[in-house]
């Protein structure tokens, strides 16, 4: 059967594109009935639906509600935009099957989509994702909607008030800690400063009002987004800084120096701490992190390698009962002890909890993390080439190298590592090197650079 429905929407850990030109209302309602049929078939009958602040959010979710009601799936929902993580809070403690987040993420304004966790907070996969596409796009026998008296129930349903307990019960501190809160105008703004304040902390806010066109930085945090939040957390005087993605699953920490801190070391330094006293501590971090991690751990934690991606750092997380936290490269964390999914209001808040006992800044601190000279690039690759370049590379490489496929093409050198992988969510390949020495960096950065390059002019 033909589609209009572009396939390219989905991706490895959600489904996501540009309002009107690959997703809109219709677009939806077919994958509400994909996904009620993936959910029958799994046995779940009940799924959260929360959504993000883009203008496009309420439309996307009130039409996926629809269509998941009409094939007979109990659907609860929030009447208002929430952040991802009270979002998530509300699915799992009220003990849905699935949750479902209409968001782009840190994408721009006119791009949406939605994710999918199951009710223990683990991410669907990227085998449940294009089960969706297929149920979606391609099944034959499609289900029928429901009759009149089977039509999934619809709840309204908001634990934000719970959600904000639950952290002050837990991670409260006893003041004396000031923080920069920026938010980028996005979906963090309706929680974050609440949360911090009701924790005892003294905030200063930046971009703390909600916009769904950010029109003050990037929805992506990174070194040069957030320079504003560098400038004030040095003009302030506080201890740390804080600046959120677009929907809230990622947090990047400025440290009082006005440093946007690399998520990996900030996420040694808590493992450091976090796995003290814990017996066969696991800390698990993905293919693109450091090798400060396993410096930083040596002797009194195990560090677990995984593929890059939020759902394998949920799904890791549930299946390895001594995992004490998961770091990724880009932000996403997630501590166990708490919940499996990737609110990023844990980093901040477990950052701070620590800091409350330290006699030592959070800069002097990172100081002690081991520093590597690292460096990345990206290529621009497009969607149907990309994993056909990649394994071009892989073959390439074999050559003369012993590589690794976890996650890409990785080598593993004495003094240093490459790792060359396709974005899972975006046209690019990404190039990420580290070695001992600035020098070495370079050298291995500009060979396996061309290497790149060379596969992906050939399938262009």
């Amino acid at each position: 059967m033909d589609s209009k429905i572009d396939s390219n929407i989905f991706r490895a850990y959600d489904i996501r594109g540009q309002y009107k030109q690959t997703i809109d209302r219709i677009t939806m309602m077919e994958i509400g009935r994909g996904l009620a049929t993936v959910l029958r078939e799994k046995g779940v009958d009940s799924i959260y639906v929360g959504f993000d602040v883009r203008t496009t959010s309420y439309l996307l979710a009130s039409v996926l509600i629809s269509s998941l009601s009409s094939y007979g799936i109990k659907t609860g929902f929030s009447a208002r935009s929430l952040p991802f993580g009270a979002c998530m809070f509300t699915g799992w403690r009220a003990e849905y099957g699935a949750m479902a987040f209409v968001t782009a993420s840190h994408l721009p304004p006119e791009w949406n989509g939605v994710k999918f966790y199951y009710g223990d907070g683990v991410g669907f996969s990227e085998e449940d994702i294009l089960l969706i596409r297929d149920e979606t796009i391609d099944s034959q026998e499609k289900i029928p909607e429901v009759v009149w008296n089977n039509v999934g129930p619809i709840k309204q349903l908001d634990l934000t008030n719970e959600y904000v307990s639950f952290f002050k019960e837990r991670l409260s501190v006893e003041g004396g800690l000031k923080i920069v809160v920026d938010c980028g105008n996005g979906a963090m703004c309706l929680t974050a400063p609440r949360v911090f304040r009701e924790l005892g902390y003294d905030v200063v806010e930046l971009f703390c009002d909600v916009d769904p066109a950010f029109p003050n930085r990037s929805s992506e945090p990174s070194e040069e987004s957030l320079t504003e939040l560098s400038r004030q957390v040095v003009k302030e005087k506080v201890d740390f800084g804080v600046g959120f993605d677009g929907d809230g699953d990622r947090a990047v920490i400025v440290d009082n120096t006005g440093k946007v801190s690399l998520a990996d070391h900030v996420g040694s330094f808590l493992a450091q701490e976090l796995v003290r006293g814990r017996k066969d501590a696991i800390v698990l971090a993905n293919v693109e992190c450091s090798l400060a991690v396993e410096k930083a751990l040596k002797d009194i934690a195990d560090v677990v390698r995984i593929k890059v991606g939020h759902t394998f750092l949920t799904l890791e997380a549930r299946q390895r009962p001594n995992v004490v936290m998961g770091i990724e490269s880009s932000g996403h964390m997630v501590f166990p002890d708490y919940f499996l999914f990737d609110d990023a209001m844990l980093l901040p808040l477990l950052l701070g909890k620590l800091l409350e006992k330290q006699d030592r800044t959070l800069a002097e601190r990172l100081r002690e993390i081991p520093s590597l000279p690292k460096k990345r690039a990206i290529f621009p690759c497009p969607d149907e080439v990309k994993f056909i370049a990649t394994r071009e590379i892989g073959e390439i490489l074999a050559q003369d190298h012993h590589i690794t496929t976890v996650d890409g093409v990785g080598i593993k050198f004495e003094d240093g590592w490459i790792l060359i992988r396709p974005s899972n969510t975006s046209a690019k390949i990404r190039i990420i090197v580290e070695a001992e020495t600035e020098q070495r960096c370079e050298e291995l950065f500009n060979r396996f650079g061309k290497v790149t390059e060379k596969a992906i002019r050939k399938f262009i």
